[in-house]
Protein backbone atom coordinates (compact mmCIF):
# COMPACT_ATOMS: atom_id res chain seq x y z
CA UNK A 1 0.00 0.00 0.00
CA UNK A 2 1.26 3.45 -0.85
CA UNK A 3 2.24 5.87 1.86
CA UNK A 4 0.00 8.65 0.49
CA UNK A 5 -2.57 9.65 3.11
CA UNK A 6 -5.15 12.34 2.44
CA UNK A 7 -6.85 13.82 5.50
CA UNK A 8 -10.16 15.65 5.24
CA UNK A 9 -13.63 15.64 6.74
CA UNK A 10 -16.18 13.02 5.70
CA UNK A 11 -17.75 15.25 3.07
CA UNK A 12 -16.93 16.37 -0.49
CA UNK A 13 -15.77 19.95 0.13
CA UNK A 14 -12.47 21.09 -1.27
CA UNK A 15 -10.86 17.63 -1.03
CA UNK A 16 -13.21 15.91 -3.49
CA UNK A 17 -11.33 17.30 -6.51
CA UNK A 18 -8.12 15.83 -5.05
CA UNK A 19 -9.71 12.42 -4.44
CA UNK A 20 -11.05 12.35 -8.00
CA UNK A 21 -7.74 13.44 -9.52
CA UNK A 22 -5.92 10.62 -7.74
CA UNK A 23 -8.61 8.18 -8.97
CA UNK A 24 -8.36 9.40 -12.58
CA UNK A 25 -4.60 8.83 -12.47
CA UNK A 26 -4.87 5.42 -10.77
CA UNK A 27 -2.74 6.81 -7.94
CA UNK A 28 -3.36 4.74 -4.78
CA UNK A 29 -3.88 6.74 -1.60
CA UNK A 30 -5.49 6.30 1.78
CA UNK A 31 -8.61 8.47 2.02
CA UNK A 32 -8.75 9.30 5.73
CA UNK A 33 -12.06 10.96 6.58
CA UNK A 34 -12.07 12.55 9.99
CA UNK A 35 -14.83 13.71 12.30
CA UNK A 36 -15.00 17.25 13.66
CA UNK A 37 -14.29 15.84 17.11
CA UNK A 38 -11.11 14.02 16.01
CA UNK A 39 -10.08 17.12 14.06
CA UNK A 40 -10.14 19.21 17.23
CA UNK A 41 -8.59 16.59 19.54
CA UNK A 42 -6.08 14.86 17.27
CA UNK A 43 -5.58 16.05 13.71
CA UNK A 44 -5.46 19.85 13.97
CA UNK A 45 -2.15 19.71 15.84
CA UNK A 46 -0.68 17.51 13.08
CA UNK A 47 -1.80 19.75 10.21
CA UNK A 48 1.09 22.01 9.14
CA UNK A 49 -1.15 25.05 8.60
CA UNK A 50 -3.82 24.02 11.09
CA UNK A 51 -6.26 23.28 8.27
CA UNK A 52 -7.48 20.41 6.12
CA UNK A 53 -6.97 18.93 3.66
CA UNK A 54 -3.41 17.84 4.20
CA UNK A 55 -1.51 15.04 2.48
CA UNK A 56 1.20 12.85 4.00
CA UNK A 57 3.61 11.86 1.20
CA UNK A 58 5.49 8.57 0.77
CA UNK A 59 8.60 10.12 2.35
CA UNK A 60 6.68 11.29 5.43
CA UNK A 61 6.65 14.97 4.54
CA UNK A 62 3.32 16.78 4.60
CA UNK A 63 1.65 18.99 2.00
CA UNK A 64 -1.01 21.47 3.03
CA UNK A 65 -3.36 23.77 1.08
CA UNK A 66 -5.85 22.20 -1.31
CA UNK A 67 -4.41 23.90 -4.42
CA UNK A 68 -0.89 22.57 -3.77
CA UNK A 69 -2.20 19.08 -3.05
CA UNK A 70 -4.32 19.17 -6.21
CA UNK A 71 -1.29 20.20 -8.29
CA UNK A 72 0.71 17.30 -6.82
CA UNK A 73 -2.12 14.86 -7.62
CA UNK A 74 -2.58 16.31 -11.12
CA UNK A 75 1.14 16.07 -11.87
CA UNK A 76 1.22 12.44 -10.74
CA UNK A 77 -1.94 11.71 -12.76
CA UNK A 78 -0.74 13.46 -15.94
CA UNK A 79 -3.66 15.91 -15.80
CA UNK A 80 -1.76 19.21 -16.05
CA UNK A 81 -1.91 20.77 -19.54
CA UNK A 82 1.52 21.06 -21.16
CA UNK A 83 0.61 23.98 -23.43
CA UNK A 84 1.31 27.24 -21.53
CA UNK A 85 -1.98 28.87 -22.56
CA UNK A 86 -4.01 25.79 -21.66
CA UNK A 87 -2.11 25.57 -18.37
CA UNK A 88 -3.08 29.16 -17.64
CA UNK A 89 -6.74 28.45 -18.48
CA UNK A 90 -6.73 25.50 -16.09
CA UNK A 91 -5.14 27.55 -13.30
CA UNK A 92 -7.54 30.41 -13.97
CA UNK A 93 -10.50 28.04 -13.57
CA UNK A 94 -9.07 26.63 -10.35
CA UNK A 95 -8.53 30.10 -8.91
CA UNK A 96 -12.06 31.14 -9.86
CA UNK A 97 -13.54 28.02 -8.27
CA UNK A 98 -11.45 28.60 -5.14
CA UNK A 99 -13.31 31.89 -4.75
CA UNK A 100 -16.38 29.79 -3.88
CA UNK A 101 -14.73 28.48 -0.71
CA UNK A 102 -15.38 31.56 1.48
CA UNK A 103 -19.04 31.46 0.41
CA UNK A 104 -19.16 27.73 1.18
CA UNK A 105 -17.86 28.36 4.70
CA UNK A 106 -20.76 30.73 5.32
CA UNK A 107 -23.16 27.74 5.16
CA UNK A 108 -21.58 26.54 8.41
CA UNK A 109 -21.04 29.94 10.02
CA UNK A 110 -24.47 31.40 9.18
CA UNK A 111 -26.97 28.50 9.18
CA UNK A 112 -29.96 30.87 9.33
CA UNK A 113 -28.86 32.78 6.25
CA UNK A 114 -28.95 30.02 3.62
CA UNK A 115 -31.15 31.84 1.11
CA UNK A 116 -28.76 34.78 0.87
CA UNK A 117 -25.73 32.48 0.77
CA UNK A 118 -27.27 30.38 -2.03
CA UNK A 119 -27.92 33.57 -4.01
CA UNK A 120 -24.30 34.67 -3.52
CA UNK A 121 -23.04 31.23 -4.57
CA UNK A 122 -25.19 31.21 -7.72
CA UNK A 123 -24.13 34.76 -8.65
CA UNK A 124 -20.46 33.83 -8.30
CA UNK A 125 -20.98 30.65 -10.35
CA UNK A 126 -22.62 32.67 -13.15
CA UNK A 127 -19.55 34.93 -13.27
CA UNK A 128 -17.21 31.91 -13.28
CA UNK A 129 -19.29 30.36 -16.07
CA UNK A 130 -18.87 33.46 -18.24
CA UNK A 131 -15.09 33.44 -17.84
CA UNK A 132 -14.70 29.70 -18.42
CA UNK A 133 -17.16 29.83 -21.32
CA UNK A 134 -14.88 32.22 -23.23
CA UNK A 135 -11.97 29.77 -23.22
CA UNK A 136 -13.79 26.42 -23.40
CA UNK A 137 -12.35 24.16 -26.11
CA UNK A 138 -14.49 22.91 -29.00
CA UNK A 139 -14.50 19.55 -27.20
CA UNK A 140 -15.94 21.19 -24.10
CA UNK A 141 -12.88 20.99 -21.85
CA UNK A 142 -11.65 23.87 -19.71
CA UNK A 143 -8.09 23.75 -21.01
CA UNK A 144 -7.38 22.20 -24.39
CA UNK A 145 -8.79 19.10 -26.01
CA UNK A 146 -8.39 16.64 -23.13
CA UNK A 147 -9.37 16.21 -19.51
CA UNK A 148 -7.40 18.20 -16.94
CA UNK A 149 -7.57 18.79 -13.22
CA UNK A 150 -9.63 21.92 -13.94
CA UNK A 151 -12.45 19.86 -15.45
CA UNK A 152 -12.41 17.57 -12.42
CA UNK A 153 -12.57 20.61 -10.15
CA UNK A 154 -15.62 21.97 -12.00
CA UNK A 155 -17.34 18.58 -11.68
CA UNK A 156 -16.45 18.29 -8.02
CA UNK A 157 -18.05 21.65 -7.23
CA UNK A 158 -21.18 21.33 -9.37
CA UNK A 159 -22.08 17.69 -8.73
CA UNK A 160 -20.74 17.01 -5.24
CA UNK A 161 -19.98 20.08 -3.12
CA UNK A 162 -22.85 22.40 -4.06
CA UNK A 163 -25.54 19.68 -3.72
CA UNK A 164 -24.00 18.69 -0.37
CA UNK A 165 -24.41 22.26 0.88
CA UNK A 166 -27.98 22.69 -0.36
CA UNK A 167 -29.89 19.91 -2.13
CA UNK A 168 -30.93 21.76 -5.33
CA UNK A 169 -28.01 24.20 -5.50
CA UNK A 170 -25.89 22.18 -7.94
CA UNK A 171 -28.84 21.61 -10.25
CA UNK A 172 -29.78 25.31 -10.20
CA UNK A 173 -26.21 26.35 -10.98
CA UNK A 174 -25.97 23.89 -13.88
CA UNK A 175 -29.28 25.15 -15.26
CA UNK A 176 -27.97 28.74 -15.30
CA UNK A 177 -24.37 28.02 -16.33
CA UNK A 178 -23.97 26.36 -19.76
CA UNK A 179 -20.17 26.17 -19.74
CA UNK A 180 -20.05 24.57 -16.30
CA UNK A 181 -22.83 22.20 -17.38
CA UNK A 182 -20.92 21.12 -20.50
CA UNK A 183 -17.74 20.42 -18.54
CA UNK A 184 -19.67 18.59 -15.82
CA UNK A 185 -21.39 16.35 -18.37
CA UNK A 186 -18.04 15.43 -19.96
CA UNK A 187 -16.46 14.49 -16.64
CA UNK A 188 -19.56 12.61 -15.56
CA UNK A 189 -19.12 10.27 -18.56
CA UNK A 190 -15.60 9.27 -17.52
CA UNK A 191 -15.64 5.55 -16.61
CA UNK A 192 -13.34 6.05 -13.60
CA UNK A 193 -15.62 8.75 -12.21
CA UNK A 194 -18.66 6.54 -12.71
CA UNK A 195 -16.89 3.62 -11.04
CA UNK A 196 -15.85 5.76 -8.07
CA UNK A 197 -19.45 6.72 -7.30
CA UNK A 198 -21.07 3.36 -8.11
Amino acid sequence: MTGLKLYYFDLPGIAEQIRLTFRMGNIPFEDIRISMESWMTEHKAKAPAGTVPYLVLDNGSVLCESGAILMYAAARAGLIPTDPVHGAYAQQALDLLASLTPIMRRFYMEPNNKEEICAAMKARCVLIDKVIGKTLSADGYVAGNRLSYADISVYSWTKKTLPFLQHDLGREVLRECPALRRVTELVEKEPKIQAYYS
